[in-house]
């Protein structure tokens, strides 16, 4: 034990009462520490060496006096003290031994700053490198979910929150946030919360076809941050009620995340020219049906979908819009969009849709086949006669291009076109292939 030295010969005359104070803490009840701990706290930080020491040395290196710290310490000259004295270091480092004491200032930094000093919060933040721990990014989550904090409060830490949510563990958190929120006040967070919480992700896979010259064969899947749940229930509750400020915005950030999705397929080979994983999981884009994507990146597809039949009602000319950037972008999902948006289009005559589906040769191109049998049945009946014939004449004549499978998509585009029982065309009492 170091102890100040005095003059003459009882130079260590300080050494009793130093070991007297040391007893007497050891020895103080649990209740006294916290009286003791609460006295000084309440107050602005002291200049008392002592004190401050007492703090330092004993009540925050030890588990069950800390809490007396962080119970009773709510002041931003307190966090500010901590902070220099290198006690929240450990929160804000993406790999670091975190204990039960860190565990105890994580929780008060999330509850007592950053949901209600969030000012002082964000300077600690900025000072200490701008990382967030994945202990303190699970306490602030959990602190929105718990207290609800004041709007503007937590659309400052949703930026931040969605940048470094921890990549190891999946959590519901981001999305009871987003369910929390309210429009209009909470628009940017809304959208931020559904850019982060729908963005494609890969996930790696073992191959289910193995080769035996890899038996460790690697594939991958399309996923994201979100549950279907949990955003089915956003969409219905709080974003499709909203479509009228929201469905441009929705529709900008789908277009840009299906784009991302087949970045990721192409990265590792899995765009093929017939088929796809993102698209071929999805039998037709009216609804999910058996065999569809059904997780945030299906209900995706849904989002986008409904959004554009929104679009396609109430502001026509964005609609077009969309579907031609959407033909144009070399993505299969997308331009299968964009032939649904045809079909549902009432502001497109029937001739035009007609010649639209044979200017860009889909009648025969393999991967569109539902939405282009939607487009036909909506509008073959109603397009005139010389449209008519040109449509017959196309799927009757077939695609050399597709050798081995003419025969039955012939049978199948004739099969849409009979349905309609439209003039031009025989009809069939009972149909075959």
């Amino acid at each position: 034990m170091t102890h100040p030295a005095r003059p003459g010969e009882q130079k260590h005359a300080a050494l009793a009462p130093a070991l007297q104070g040391w007893v007497n803490l050891i020895w103080t009840p649990a209740l006294d520490h916290e009286e003791k701990v609460m006295a000084i706290v309440e107050r602005p930080v002291t200049l008392d060496p002592e004190e401050l020491d007492y703090l330092l040395e004993r009540v925050c290196k030890e588990i069950h006096l800390a809490q007396f710290f962080t119970r009773h310490a709510k002041t931003p000259d307190w966090l500010r003290w901590a902070e220099s004295k290198g006690l929240l270091a450990n929160l804000f480092k993406h790999a670091s031994t975190f204990g039960e004491i860190d565990q105890m200032f994580g929780l008060w930094f999330a509850q007592d700053f950053a949901c209600k000093h969030p000012g002082d919060a964000l300077a600690v933040l900025r000072r200490q490198g701008g990382i967030i721990g994945s202990p303190l990014w699970y306490q602030i989550a959990l602190s929105f979910h718990q207290l609800k904090p004041a709007h503007e409060v937590a659309a400052q830490w949703i930026p931040l929150l969605t940048a470094s949510q921890p990549p190891y563990r999946r959590n519901d958190l981001l999305e009871y946030r987003l369910c929390a929120c309210e429009f209009p006040q909470d628009e940017a967070s809304i959208l931020l919360l559904f850019e982060h919480l729908t963005r494609p992700r890969v996930r790696l896979t073992k191959e289910i076809l193995a080769t035996s010259e890899d038996p460790e064969g690697v594939d991958i899947e399309l996923t994201a941050e979100g549950s279907d749940y949990w955003l089915r229930h956003a969409w219905a509750t709080l974003l499709q009620p909203n479509l009228e400020p929201l469905a441009d915005k929705l529709l900008l950030v789908a277009t840009s995340h299906i784009q991302r999705a087949y970045m990721l397929l192409r990265s590792f080979g899995k765009d093929h020219p017939t088929w796809d994983p993102l698209s071929g999981l999805r039998q037709e884009i009216g609804f999910a049906g058996r065999g569809s994507l059904d997780d945030a990146v299906g209900l995706l597809i849904d989002i986008t979908r409904d959004a554009l039949r929104w679009t396609i009602a109430h502001r026509p000319t964005r609609a077009d819009f969309f579907m031609d950037l959407w033909f144009a972008s070399g993505c299969r999902m997308l331009k299968r969009l964009a032939v649904f948006g045809v079909a549902e289009s009432a502001h497109w005559d029937s001739d035009r849709k007609m010649e639209w589906l044979l200017a860009n040769d889909l009648l025969h191109v393999y991967g569109y086949k539902p939405e282009v049998f939607l487009v036909l049945q909506k509008d073959y009946a109603e397009a005139s006669e010389s449209a008519r014939a040109k449509i017959l004449e196309r799927a009757l004549k077939g695609s050399d291009a597709l050798e081995g499978r003419t025969e039955g998509l012939r049978n199948l585009q004739s099969r849409a076109l009979v349905g309609t029982k439209c003039p031009g065309l025989p009809h069939h009492e009972k149909e075959t292939g």
